[in-house]
């Protein structure tokens, strides 16, 4: 194989010798390139080197292996997690499959079961890529017969965060519920949060396509066929749901999207586009496609950070500053930090601020009805309100 796979190895207790890296070298190509021994390390070692591959041992320290799967792939889609268990513990791998590692092993393992289970993994996946950029050639050379003029009559709202967990997508779903009340016209809310989108859930939907059943299917959707792969709600509203499970997301390319955006725009009047929180192609993609865009952050110290880092990239893509508003959410003055701090942080003006009401959101999201349908007079439902009559005013 020409390929040195790179391996990040994680796990408190094992220690691999000499022999056994000259033995993955030298049969497999494979090499270590670091040994973590908690689940967080793993997480931040893993955004430096980079490896091809993590081992990860299911009862690492720290961070919950489970969860450490799901930051990987949120921070690398690409990386392969092979998932150690012991005998005891192996009744949790169906769990840790479900959370996005791709192989396990169970302890003792030679070295050369590792190096077949790593070298079979690596192999698959590397075809799997090939054939996926060899679809994206064909998506490319198909595109300039395509016309993506979008009809100046439709607005495309995207909602963005540099963080996550800054509650963007139960803004999302609120903002789209509050524009279809109000304008009574045909709203589609699109769930780009490819690694970890919840939109469908936060609905209370169980949709049976998502969005990569519509870029496999892209050539053959016209105006009727479109509804079949989105789902509706009681408010109106119209969901494209993000893929089943993170590895889909490599299905959806800036070109497809382009052209998902694209068909949404000449059948809805206003397009509500959510987020990963990432400036990933496809992020830029629908960015750029926007009338406006919706930044969100809280006030806890590493949002603020991370919303100067951000704002400050949107104005190096030269982002006009009135398509750019920002957002802050979960307002509480407990906090600590002023709203002033934010701004004077952020170099930019606050367009509204949402209260912090965990009751009506937890309630909201648990029972998958919008609080602007059931809580309409609450003041976090007002500050929606006024969001929307924003975008529907196109100031």
């Amino acid at each position: 194989m020409g390929d040195t796979i790179k391996l990040l190895i994680a796990d408190s207790t094992y220690e691999p010798d000499r022999s056994f890296n000259h033995i993955l070298k030298s049969e497999g190509g494979i090499e270590i390139v670091g040994k973590v021994e908690t689940g967080d390390r793993v997480v931040e070692m893993a955004k430096i080197i980079k490896p091809d591959v993590v081992l990860l041992d299911a009862e690492i320290e720290g961070l919950d292996a489970m969860e450490a799967v799901r930051h990987l792939l949120n921070n690398d889609p690409n990386v392969l997690v092979v998932m150690v268990f012991t005998e005891k513990n192996k009744t949790y791998v169906k769990r840790a499959m479900a959370s996005g590692a791709r192989d396990f092993l169970v302890k003792p393992f030679t070295v050369n079961s590792l190096v077949d289970t790593i070298k079979s993994l690596y192999e698959l996946d590397k075809s799997r890529r090939e054939a996926l950029k060899a679809e994206a050639g064909e998506k490319n050379e198909e595109k300039e017969a395509y016309d993506f003029r979008l009809p100046t009559e439709s607005k495309i709202v995207t909602l963005f965060s540099t963080k996550g967990g800054v509650g963007k997508s139960l803004i999302a779903i609120n903002l789209a519920v509050s524009i279809a009340g109000k304008t009574k016209k045909k709203v589609a809310l699109v769930d780009l949060d490819l690694m970890s989108g919840d939109i469908a859930l936060m609905l209370d939907l169980y949709p049976k396509r998502t969005i990569v059943d519509m870029v496999k299917d892209m050539n053959g959707i016209d105006k009727d066929t479109l509804q079949e792969y989105l789902v509706h709600h009681s408010s109106g509203l119209s969901v494209l749901p993000a893929p089943i499970s993170p590895e889909q997301a490599e299905y959806i390319t800036s070109n497809s999207l382009e052209k998902i955006i694209y068909i949404l725009a000449r059948n809805y009047d206003y397009i509500v586009i959510d987020t990963g929180p990432s400036f990933k192609e496809v992020n830029l993609t629908a960015l750029d496609m926007s009338n406006h865009i919706l930044f969100v952050t809280t006030l806890d110290l590493p949002s603020v950070k991370s919303s100067r880092v951000g704002l400050d990239i949107m104005k190096k893509l030269n982002y006009e500053d009135n398509k750019v508003n920002l957002i802050l959410n979960r307002y509480s003055k407990k906090h600590g930090i002023s709203i002033k701090d934010l701004e004077k942080t952020a170099k930019k003006s606050i367009l509204n601020v949402i209260p912090m009401d965990d009751a009506i959101a937890i309630s909201s999201i648990n029972t998958g009805a919008p609080f602007m349908l059931n809580n309409s007079r609450k003041p976090i439902a007002k500050k929606i309100s006024e969001i929307s009559d924003f975008i529907i005013q196109g100031k």
